[in-house]
């Protein structure tokens, strides 16, 4: 079964932007399309970064994350999660990070492209293995 937002999932984005906007470490873009003077303009995109020690006993660097990067999907292939990830990139090293990382879905060979043109080389490969609930 594929993935679904639970009904309040807006207000409770809605509540915890003024705190992800507030912290230091937290980048957050939005991407527009149109004017904020236009009443059509609509969020088409949006990406977030967070500034974190790793490893996370020794914290021994500072490393940048691409925490979050969606473009609605209709508008996908127009180049603005490209901006997006360049952008973020250019903010999250202007943080005097030593090292970037980027978590990518499986499946997402767009997504790899764009963050590979960035410089972004694979690190980890993450498996997953769906449990029956129980467990089991």
């Amino acid at each position: 079964p594929g993935a679904r937002l639970v009904p309040d999932v807006r207000a409770r984005s809605e509540q915890h932007m003024p705190v992800w906007l507030g912290e230091d470490h937290r980048v957050v873009l939005v991407a527009q399309q149109g004017t904020d003077e236009e009443e059509d303009a609509r969020l088409v995109g949006y990406a977030m970064g967070v500034v974190t020690r790793w490893p996370p006993v020794l914290r021994s660097q500072r490393v940048g994350d691409i925490a979050e990067l969606h473009v609605l999907p209709d508008l996908r292939g127009h180049g603005i999660g490209q901006r997006l990830a360049h952008r973020l990139t250019q903010l999250l090293v202007g943080r005097d990070v030593q090292t970037l990382r980027a978590t990518v879905p499986a499946g997402q060979p767009d997504a790899v492209a764009r963050l590979e043109a960035e410089g972004y080389r694979p690190l980890y490969v993450v498996m997953k293995r769906p449990l029956a609930i129980g467990g089991g």
